[in-house]
């Protein structure tokens, strides 16, 4: 039995997954009560708004990321952790406090800050996962 669209939106979250080979994830779906399937339907729109490039694009990113960890490509080769020198400490109000600050504020609008909360935004009608979507959405970037 074929599943069936109730509406303009569920039928675009079905072509949607189509387009990805991924069917399977509205097969069953006419199991599932109205409430359930509109949240269904309300998070792949909501995903397919705010990564770049939308599911296609985040399909072919997850299965590049699983054909490079199946070859053992390692993203951070080269790449070395170091611990900034922080024994330079600046005086409260000092001048060099405030021309520093600028500096950094400056600077600011090219930085990223992850924080990994772990687990899934239970606080709001979302279940993304807190660091990546978040900035992903705010950055129209995808990391």
């Amino acid at each position: 039995m074929e599943t069936k669209a109730r509406n303009e939106q569920e039928q675009k979250v079905f072509d949607l997954l189509a387009k990805i080979d991924q069917q399977h994830l509205y097969a069953t779906i006419d199991q599932y009560n109205d409430e359930q399937r509109d949240a269904f339907v309300k998070q792949i729109l909501n995903l397919e708004t705010i990564y770049p490039g939308g599911l296609a694009n985040y399909h072919k990113n997850a299965l590049q990321c699983l054909a490079d960890a199946t070859a053992g490509v390692n993203p951070y080769e080269g790449y070395s952790p170091k611990i900034p020198n922080l024994a330079h400490v600046c005086d409260f109000r000092s001048e060099e406090l405030e021309e520093l600050e600028a500096i950094g504020l400056e600077e600011i609008k090219d930085a990223v800050f992850v924080l990994v909360a772990g687990g899934l935004v239970k606080d709001s009608d979302t279940t993304e996962l807190r660091s990546v979507f978040l900035l992903s959405s705010l950055l129209k970037k995808s990391f």
